[in-house]
């Protein structure tokens, strides 16, 4: 975003023109065209910047804004915090206390994981059991929260935890061991296609992680599903005609699996969301998942 910002340089510095009562702010769009464009009276801005990223703004630009140091657990309510730590706390526990510093993470345990992520589940958690937040309930379903939570990390676990477990063998280990073998012998990706196409109602959107390459052919799929690669589009334009055309057609094609290759396409990602939430139909009964390799 550093080019936009390059061009909005009397916006941020409130370097505006008063006419009529009214403000104006020089937007420079190219070298030659610096349009003047009116600015609302309660126009607010505000820039979100990674951390990571700071060490590449320059000085100037920062000393534009006031500046606030936001993270995960500072929009959380305390009750999901806690839950969140209690969470955390039982990960570390399946790590091996005996191996190297870089092998095994969480992250080769989790597929996706991330403490904001945590979090998040967390919430949908809260959600998905009917319980509210600011109710006394919450501290007494405080360990049906924690279960629930086991049990659908349990369903993005890789290969790796059970042989991880066996590591350090005890009673709560095995009893893992076993429910994650229970698990993942129930959950498969064709299964998880019938059953979503088994409600009239709109699909809900999925993002699959797979260790399988991008060519690899998927066997089973029924006919109302059609699959496609993000490569083939040469254009958003192209993109969004075709997701136009699948919420709107009349073929029974009622998921549409868009296959994307992470490593070669990743830069293309954000236009790939964009793309999604604004062609989204809600009243539709169709929908699209994505699958990264």
């Amino acid at each position: 975003m550093g080019h936009v910002y390059d061009n909005l340089y009397d916006l941020f510095n409130q370097n505006f023109a008063v006419s009529a009562r009214k403000k104006y702010c020089r937007i420079a769009l190219g070298v030659l065209y610096h349009p003047r464009c009116l600015v609302h009276d309660d126009f607010y801005c505000v820039v979100f910047i990674h951390k990571r990223d700071l060490d590449k703004c320059d000085p100037p630009f920062l000393n534009r804004f006031e500046k606030h140091l936001i993270d995960i657990e500072a929009l959380i309510h305390p009750r999901h915090k806690s839950v969140a730590h209690d969470l955390h706390m039982w990960l570390k526990t399946l790590l091996p206390k005996n191996l190297g510093k870089h092998f095994p993470l969480l992250q080769h345990l989790f597929v996706d994981y991330r403490q904001d992520q945590i979090c998040n589940l967390v919430i949908e958690t809260f959600e998905q059991l009917n319980i509210a937040i600011d109710d006394e309930e919450a501290d007494k379903r405080h360990q049906d929260v924690i279960n629930h939570c086991q049990r659908k990390l349990l369903r993005t676990a890789s290969f790796d935890l059970p042989l991880v477990l066996s590591l350090q063998p005890n009673f709560e280990h095995q009893n893992l061991i076993d429910h994650y073998y229970e698990v993942h012998e129930s959950v498969s990706f064709v299964k998880s296609i019938e059953t979503a196409l088994d409600t009239e109602t709109n699909i809900i959107h999925r993002i699959i992680d797979t260790y399988t390459q991008n060519f690899h052919t998927i066997d089973g799929l029924p006919e109302s599903v059609e699959e496609i690669k993000l490569s083939t589009f040469k254009t958003e334009l192209e993109l969004t005609n075709k997701i136009k055309q699948h919420y709107q057609s009349s073929r029974k094609i009622r998921l549409l699996l868009i296959r994307v290759d992470y490593h070669d396409e990743h830069q293309h990602i954000l236009s790939l969301k964009h793309v999604l939430l604004n062609e989204h139909v809600q009243t539709s009964n169709r929908g699209v998942w994505l699958i990264f390799h």
